[in-house]
């Protein structure tokens, strides 16, 4: 019984070691792009070739506490609208 406890106990600091340099690395990386204003060498046309889809995917992961969901509407139609107009 020692012997699955103990290989329990090494799969879950391989969890978290695994997890803990994932944070590191995306925190890393954001922190990069704030430093360096990545932030403000978004091009949108790249937007527009987004379907309704994705761009619904990346709205649902904006926490609401700090993107108000009225916000959130407003700016989704206006994707939207981007994007149905692409199409036709």
């Amino acid at each position: 019984m020692e012997d699955v406890e103990q290989t329990i106990n090494e799969k879950m600091d391989n969890l978290n070691d695994s997890i803990r340099n994932r944070l590191e690395n995306l925190t890393g990386t954001y922190l990069s792009d704030v430093i360096s204003k990545v932030y403000k060498q978004v091009n949108v046309e790249e937007l527009k070739d987004l379907d309704n889809e994705t761009v619904e995917s990346i709205f649902s992961r904006i926490d609401e506490k700090k993107f108000f969901q009225k916000k959130r509407r407003k700016n989704y139609a206006i994707c939207l609208k981007k994007s149905t107009m692409k199409e036709k």
